[in-house]
């Protein structure tokens, strides 16, 4: 997979991704310091986000969301290590390797060269 072979489409799913997981790990923040209120309202707008994009491409998101948060947390638990910074790195990329399994298991006649289906409708089509 080469830059050149991602379309805009693309490009604007992976950044509506990573806004869904930025809006989530807000939420987390919020909640935890008791702001109850931009708390939900982080959730819905994840949500509403999530529904709007992602509504027949779960695993695209689930491939974005976990890929972010392990180059992002990957990248701090190597410069500062945190006990909480290792877990987040293994801990996502444990499940982006579990995900990425599942998804193969699930559409056995998917291979390399499909991986833009699951961008598009979902690798049903």
């Amino acid at each position: 997979m080469a830059l050149e072979d991602i379309t805009p489409r693309i490009w604007f799913l992976l950044i509506v991704g990573w806004a869904i997981t930025i809006l989530l790990i807000q939420t987390e923040g919020a909640l935890a310091k008791g702001n109850y209120r931009f708390g939900m309202l982080f959730l819905a707008a994840s949500l509403a986000l999530t529904i709007a994009f992602f509504r027949k491409r779960m695993i695209a998101l689930v491939i974005t969301g976990l890929g972010f948060i392990l180059v992002n947390a990957g990248v701090t638990a190597i410069f500062h290590p945190s006990f909480v910074g290792i877990c987040l790195t293994v801990g996502s990329a444990a499940l982006l390797y579990l995900a990425v399994r599942w998804h193969a298991r699930r559409f056995p006649g998917l291979g390399a060269k499909d991986w833009k289906k699951i961008f598009e409708n979902g690798p049903n089509s």
